[in-house]
């Protein structure tokens, strides 16, 4: 019931700062990784997706589903929008 009531946040990806993301990516991924022995490649390939996430995260903001920018359809017009769907079925 609390997951109706409180719905998780989900990143908007419309509104995510692509340069703060590639920027933290550049800061958090080291340039010189010496990966010529398994380990350190496997180090490396198992931290990069939360590297990712975390710098995602960091360059989008949290929205919830009701924070809808549109202003809501008054009902009139809903009635109108549905009548005109049905009208065009038939």
């Amino acid at each position: 019931m609390s997951f109706i009531l409180n719905p998780p946040d989900h990143p908007n990806f419309r509104r995510t700062n692509w340069a703060n993301f590639q920027a933290r990516l550049e800061d958090e991924i080291p340039i010189n990784l010496d990966l010529h022995n398994g380990v350190a490649t496997d180090t490396s390939v198992e931290n990069l997706p939360s590297t990712v996430m975390k710098a995602l995260a960091a360059s989008t903001p949290k929205s919830h589903p009701h924070d809808d920018p549109r202003s809501p359809i008054p009902a009139g017009i809903q009635d109108v929008i549905l009548l005109k769907n049905r009208l065009r079925k038939q």
